[in-house]
């Protein structure tokens, strides 16, 4: 949750603790955000849904890892949970996330399930990740507690 001390393993991880701390210590009053989102990404950076769409559009099979967790909430509910925040004038930190734990490749599934995006499943394929090469951790997941309890 938002009391959990952080503990980053990699330089990512490290910048945004570094962050936090120092939005914090000159500003107690401020409203800090963690979150994993999804949606269309910038112009000039893909998003992970980008990733997806762009290859299986050009028929391109993907692999997903079956082994890395996140929680991710779509662009428009992270706008909705912040606009929320700001209104109730909120201070601390604030986990705005998704309800579900799920893997990379099933959340690719559930967008197939509820129809969002039209794609051939034979495309897709299960992978497991390598954490050791990636210098990152298995389980991206946030809880959810503080916003649900407000």
């Amino acid at each position: 949750s938002e009391e959990v001390a952080t503990n980053p393993i990699n330089a990512y991880g490290f910048s945004k603790a570094l962050g936090e701390d120092l939005v914090i210590k000159n500003n107690p009053d401020s409203l800090i955000v963690r979150c994993n989102f999804f949606g269309w990404g910038p112009s000039y950076k893909s998003s992970f849904s980008d990733f997806i769409i762009n290859n299986l559009s050009r028929n391109t099979k993907i692999r997903l890892a079956s082994d890395y967790y996140y929680t991710p909430s779509s662009t428009s509910g992270l706008v909705e949970s912040i606009n929320s925040l700001i209104s109730r004038d909120a201070e601390g930190i604030f986990n705005v996330v998704g309800s579900e734990r799920i893997s990379k490749y099933e959340f690719l599934k559930w967008q197939l399930v509820n129809g969002q995006w039209n794609v051939d499943e034979a495309d897709i394929n299960t992978i497991m990740a390598r954490f050791d090469v990636l210098n990152t951790n298995k389980d991206l997941y946030l809880d959810l507690v503080e916003m649900v309890s407000d």
